[in-house]
């Protein structure tokens, strides 16, 4: 069983998947698309670049709509340890990852980064960041060839997972 998520999705996909390996519950896989990992994007470049392409919208109203409280989020805050999925310290034993980010997305920096950390923790990650597209645009799959591209990759990472699986049975 894996799991997966887009955007947001994405950082609760990471934060269920730590859950879940702290919990003794192995996962195969997780699937991360344009993930948003950080409430703090507003200090990532990307985000300075391209918020104007993208309906990500203003982050203290993004930051009150996700954690029901309004004002601004100091990382130590200990009331919110489980609300990033860019804040997991821990990454050794999570799940082999595939990460998808877009090009033209204010969340790119933040999603590259937390798969960057991934390898060096022994975390097998695949990682694509899709030419030419905005946050959310992975879905204009009828009409983009890069979309497609994209959404196969999601599709076969898991397929491959089973395959690999089914070849090689745990004993």
């Amino acid at each position: 069983m894996g799991i997966g998520g887009i955007s947001a999705g994405g950082n609760l996909a990471g934060l269920v998947a730590a859950h879940a390996r702290d919990s003794g519950l192995a996962l195969d896989h997780q699937v991360l698309e344009v993930p948003g990992v950080s409430l703090h994007i507003d200090q990532d470049d990307s985000y300075r670049r391209f918020s104007a392409l993208s309906d990500v919208g203003d982050l203290s109203e993004l930051r009150t709509a996700y954690l029901g409280t309004p004002g601004p989020l100091d990382t130590a805050d200990p009331a919110h340890p489980w609300t990033e999925s860019a804040r997991i310290t821990h990454l050794t034993g999570l799940p082999p990852t595939l990460r998808l980010t877009a090009e033209f997305d204010p969340l790119r920096e933040g999603g590259e980064r937390y798969a960057a950390r991934l390898a060096p923790a022994g975390v097998p990650t695949r990682s694509w960041r899709v030419p030419g597209h905005l946050h959310g645009s992975l879905s204009i799959t009828g009409t983009s060839e890069t979309a497609r591209a994209g959404q196969r990759h999601v599709i076969d990472f898991p397929r491959t997972r089973a395959h690999r699986t089914a070849a090689n049975p745990p004993s």
